[in-house]
């Protein structure tokens, strides 16, 4: 209190040698933060990156690159539909050890569902470890379309592929159905109104 009676008078004083009139002192501005605020003050967002030269390297034939490529774009793109079709061009060409990573990428994506017509292609693959990865990123799609396939596939040729689809179909759809030709007529039944639950 002394110190602002003191600022104010010292105030006037001066106006008074310079002919102006008086000033009071301002009330300090409210510098109040949100905790919000301060982390978006402190750390900037990263500007979105450029996944082109990501997804053309995908085209490389040194499979290292692609590998790369594949690793740095699992980190910034969700599945865009690019990528999801740049995935889609290698799971149906590229040799069995760019496949099964491809697999691996996709399982991580939030988006896969462009690439549920070629997983269901994957589903008889010569190689039994890879079906098992392809039905295990099928499960993981989510979509109508999905079940659509899993429902197809309950009389694939490979057994392995037959209990992978009927196990998903299980873990994602609550109904008590124990044989496939009680899914079959479930499915013809409740597709046309059928939504997946989260």
């Amino acid at each position: 209190m002394r110190k602002s009676i003191i600022a104010c008078a010292a105030l006037a004083l001066a106006a008074c040698g310079r002919n102006e009139p008086a000033v009071p002192p301002q009330p300090a501005q409210d510098v109040t933060v949100t905790a919000e605020e301060a982390i978006e003050g402190a750390v900037p967002l990263a500007p979105p990156v450029d996944t082109k030269p990501l997804l053309a390297q995908l085209g490389s034939p040194d499979t290292n690159l692609v590998f790369a490529a594949l690793d740095e774009l699992v980190e910034v793109d969700g599945g865009s539909e690019e990528l999801q079709r740049a995935l889609i061009k290698l799971l149906d060409s590229g040799p069995l050890h760019v496949r099964e990573a491809v697999l691996e990428a996709a399982y991580s994506l939030e988006d896969k569902s462009l690439l549920v017509p070629v997983l269901e292609r994957c589903l008889n693959d010569p190689s039994e470890t890879f079906r098992d990865d392809a039905a295990d990123v099928l499960g993981d799609v989510g979509t109508v379309e999905m079940v659509d396939v899993l429902v197809r596939n309950l009389t694939n040729e490979h057994e392995d592929v037959r209990d992978n689809c009927e196990f998903y179909l299980q873990a994602g759809i609550e109904v008590a159905i124990t044989n496939t030709a009680d899914w079959f007529v479930w499915w013809a039944s409740n597709r046309a109104t059928f939504i997946m639950e989260d």
